[in-house]
C-alpha cells in the first residue's frame, strides 16, 4: 500500500511509527515510494537479503529511532539507499544495519542520496561497506 501513495499526497498521511515493515523471509522493495512526511518513529524495517529505499521520497519523514536491518544467514545483505531524497529527514537515534554472513559482504549505499539537513545525530550504521 505504501508504494501506491501519490507523490506530494498530504491529504494521505503515513503513520507508520512504531509498526513493523517487511519480513525476515522476503525482501523490502519500498523503492521509488512517496513517504514524504511520514510518521516512522520507531518502526522496524527487515528484509531478507535487502531493503530497497533507491529513489524513495523520503523528504521531512520521521524516522527517528527506527531500525532497518537486513541480513542472510548464508548471503549478501543490502540496504540500498542510492538517489532516496532523505532531505529534512530525522533518521536520529536510527539504526542501520546490514548483516552479512562470511561468504558475501553486507553492503549499505547512500549513492547520490539527498541527505541535505538531515538529521544523522545517534545514528549507528553498521556493515561491511557504507557507500
Amino acid at each position: 500500500m505504501l508504494k501506491l501513495r501519490p507523490a506530494g499526497d498530504k491529504s494521505w498521511p503515513v503513520a507508520c511509527s512504531d509498526t513493523m515493515l517487511g519480513t525476515a523471509v522476503k525482501e523490502l522493495d519500498l523503492s521509488g515510494a512517496h513517504l514524504s512526511y511520514g510518521d516512522f518513529e520507531g518502526a522496524t524495517f527487515t528484509g531478507a537479503g535487502a531493503i530497497r529505499l533507491n529513489g524513495a521520497g523520503l523528504a521531512h519523514a520521521d524516522l527517528s529511532d527506527s531500525k532497518l536491518t537486513a541480513g542472510l544467514s548464508n548471503g549478501k545483505a543490502f540496504i540500498n539507499l542510492t538517489e532516496a531524497n532523505l532531505a529534512n529527514a530525522d533518521l536520529s537515534g536510527s539504526k542501520i544495519t546490514a548483516q552479512g554472513s562470511y561468504y558475501a559482504p553486507s553492503t549499505i549505499d547512500f549513492t547520490e542520496a539527498n541527505l541535505a539537513k538531515a538529521d544523522l545525530s545517534g545514528s549507528t550504521l553498521t556493515a561491511d561497506n557504507i557507500i
